[in-house]
Order: structure tokens, then C-alpha cells, then sequence
């Protein structure tokens, strides 16, 4: 998200149609949630796998939510298109709607990217 929040961004910020001061405050706003991460990997790890798997967060699910997100990260960080970023804001989907249902930290993460989606529309 660094990626696209400090540099595609700025550099595209008219195509998306988004003013100066909501950018101002999507960086305010990510560099807050960001302070968060660190307790999503200890909230993972303290989830039992039974309720992992049930979420599609082990094994080939996982693998395969992972795989479309990286493919679709290394196309946009190679060709940064507003259509790449659509797509790889889809991809993050898959995963953050996983780990949302079973890591509550992961929330903020997920509102920051859904409030992005109307200036892909």
C-alpha cells in the first residue's frame, strides 16, 4: 500500500479525481493504521488453525488469495495503470475479507482500501 498511497498516487491524483486535502488526509490516515500492523501478526498468531482454514487462511486458499495478489502487485509496481490498481485492490480483497472475519485489527486496513474504490470507479 506504501506503493500506492505515497507514490502512485500523487502522481495520479487528478485521473482519480481526488483533491489535495482528501490526500492529505488518506496519508494521515495510513501512517495512523500503520502504527496497527505490528498487532496483526500477533492476533494471527494467536487464532486457532481450525478457525484459519474455516476462513480460507491455510493451505491451497491461502496460497492461491496470495499468489493473485502478488501477481496482480508485481503488474501494477511494473506497469502502474489505474485499471492494475483496480485489479490489485480486488485481489487484496480476497485476503483482507479473510482476515478481517477472524483478526479485528485488520478492519482499518480494509476501510482505507474500500475508501479508495470510488476513485477507481
Amino acid at each position: 500500500m506504501d506503493f500506492v498511497i505515497y507514490e502512485y498516487i500523487p502522481r495520479n491524483r487528478s485521473e482519480l479525481g481526488m483533491p489535495s486535502n482528501l490526500y492529505g488526509y488518506l496519508k494521515a490516515a495510513w501512517e495512523e493504521t500503520k502504527k496497527i500492523l505490528p498487532l496483526v501478526d500477533r492476533e494471527i498468531d494467536a487464532i486457532e488453525e481450525k478457525a484459519l482454514s474455516q476462513h480460507g487462511l491455510t493451505g491451497p486458499q491461502l496460497e492461491w488469495k496470495l499468489k493473485v495478489y502478488n501477481y496482480f502487485r508485481d503488474l501494477f509496481i511494473k506497469n502502474p495503470t489505474k485499471r492494475l490498481l483496480t485489479k490489485l485492490i480486488d485481489a487484496i480483497d480476497g485476503v483482507l475479507d479473510s482476515l478481517s472475519s477472524v483478526c479485528g485489527v485488520v478492519g482499518a486496513v480494509k476501510e482505507i482500501k474500500d475508501s479508495l474504490r470510488p476513485f477507481l470507479d
